[in-house]
């Protein structure tokens, strides 16, 4: 398995400047989507959560999503 660190949330200017390096926008990724940008199996994602190593999922009701920015500096961690 991969060496991950701690994930610190970003700060807004943070999220602001990777979003624009992509010439994305923010907006909520779900779980089918989160495995295709981070290429992390759910099974070991749930284990990196455990470890407080991933960013904080959003609870939609009984769904969750992340924020892209937040994975696009996860991947940039890692």
């Amino acid at each position: 398995m991969f060496k991950v660190p701690h994930f610190e949330a970003p700060t807004a200017a943070q999220r602001a400047e990777i979003l624009d390096n992509y010439g994305l926008t923010e907006r909520l990724i779900r779980e089918a989507e989160r495995q295709k940008i981070t290429t992390v199996s759910r099974a070991t994602w749930w284990r990196l959560e455990q470890q407080n190593k991933t960013p904080e999922k959003k609870h939609l009701g009984t769904a969750v999503a992340w924020l892209l920015s937040d994975l696009l500096i996860w991947l940039h961690q890692i």
